[in-house]
């Protein structure tokens, strides 16, 4: 009789340690899912903002270049307009 209650004890305590593994193995397959997920949207936002920083960069060299076109052709103007009072024949 007592050699049954001790096998029956000995199969109540494996049946919950093999149900506490399998719950413990569960919750990190689920974490590890949620870190994983974590990384691949942190992963995500980096590179828009890597890519937006780009599209920035681009719309800023642009810019500089169209404004140092401008800035040249208004200086070419007054140039043109310095050689033509210093050539301006006296009357």
């Amino acid at each position: 009789m007592r050699g049954d209650l001790n096998d029956l004890v000995f199969a109540i305590a494996l049946n919950m340690v093999t149900a506490r593994d399998a719950q413990l193995k569960q919750d990190w397959r689920e974490c590890r899912y949620r870190v994983n997920v974590r990384k691949a949207y942190a992963a995500e936002r980096d590179f828009n903002h890597l890519k937006n920083n780009y599209r920035q960069l681009a719309e800023s060299m642009n810019n500089l270049y169209r404004f140092s076109d401008e800035a040249k052709d208004e200086i070419m103007r007054e140039l043109i307009l310095l050689r033509a009072a210093i050539e301006k024949p006296e009357i």
